[in-house]
């Protein structure tokens, strides 16, 4: 089956438009004839690609194209196009089902789903955007980000606001009103990612002067952390990233996690657990 991608018009103005509106509807037409697979089908398919089996590879990841469209669509108006967006989600298919192993309990759209929304937030990440917002809101929020991350990691567990407050020095009322500033940002479309992004964030004209605009790049301490996790076995990476929702997405609880991945909630608490020390001993090798 061709991508999306390779139907598309080169062509410029509403004329392409159009040509990629119909190309996106004869594409998700074509991905609703595929039949559903079952667990025990998902399953001998995994097995047969262990043995080499490209037939059974290529089946495995025409039937879950349209899991890549239903992540796409979550990650849509941020500056990419749904096209683009459903390529990189394709890839992250074609990764997961190299690296499935069945043997491991989790069902292969579960595991699929985490590298589909990294195939597509790379995108997002690699094509970053201008953002204009006032600079010490970034800085403040970017703060609270990282000490928040912090303390996730040193204490096991959610930080209170008091002790946020204290790690930050600032009072709790401006603590709180910086967890509120964060969940304002993170719903920003035109924000993106602040997890995601090395963010580009345009000073205000008044700010700067004769100059008129000063392009300022902030790196947050996510590429950090991301090469950190990377370093933890595939599975621990996983459910870190989905517990504290370090891809741009909500914090989980153990029993949600689990449900996402096919574990009980002791199983998730005892990786977790597990995954956090290794975590807090890379951080102490790298002076964090």
């Amino acid at each position: 089956m061709k991508s999306p991608g390779s139907r598309r018009s080169h062509g410029s103005g509403t004329g392409a438009e159009a040509s990629e509106t119909e190309a996106l509807r004869v594409y998700l037409d074509d991905i609703g004839k595929i039949p559903r697979l079952t667990p025990g089908e998902e399953k001998a398919l995994a097995d047969r690609i262990q043995s080499g089996d490209q037939e059974a590879r290529r089946t495995l990841i025409i039937a879950n194209l349209r899991l890549v469209v239903t992540i796409a669509r979550q990650f849509r108006n941020q500056g990419i196009p749904f096209l683009d967006l459903i390529e990189e989600g394709n890839l992250g298919v074609i990764r997961a089902a190299d690296r499935f192993l069945s043997s491991k309990g989790v069902r292969f759209s579960t595991y699929a789903s985490w590298w589909i929304r990294q195939g597509i937030l790379r995108i997002l990440a690699d094509r970053g955007r201008m953002i204009h917002i006032p600079i010490y809101v970034v800085q403040l929020v970017a703060r609270f980000r990282k000490a928040e991350r912090r303390l996730q990691v040193k204490l096991g567990r959610e930080p209170s606001t008091d002790e946020l407050a204290q790690e930050l020095d600032l009072s709790h009322k401006k603590c709180e009103m910086a967890r509120k500033l964060l969940e304002n940002v993170q719903n920003l479309d035109s924000m993106a990612s602040l997890d995601t992004v090395d963010q580009i964030v345009r000073e205000s004209s008044e700010a700067r002067g004769p100059s008129g605009t000063h392009l300022v790049e902030l790196q947050l301490e996510h590429e950090r952390l991301d090469r950190l996790l990377h370093r933890l076995t595939e599975r621990e990476e996983m459910i870190l990233r989905i517990r504290f929702g370090f891809d741009n997405d909500e914090p989980h609880s153990l029993a949600e996690t689990g449900r996402q991945l096919g574990l009980s909630r002791e199983r998730i608490r005892q990786i977790e657990a597990r995954a956090l020390g290794k975590l807090r001993r890379l951080f102490d090798e790298v002076g964090e």
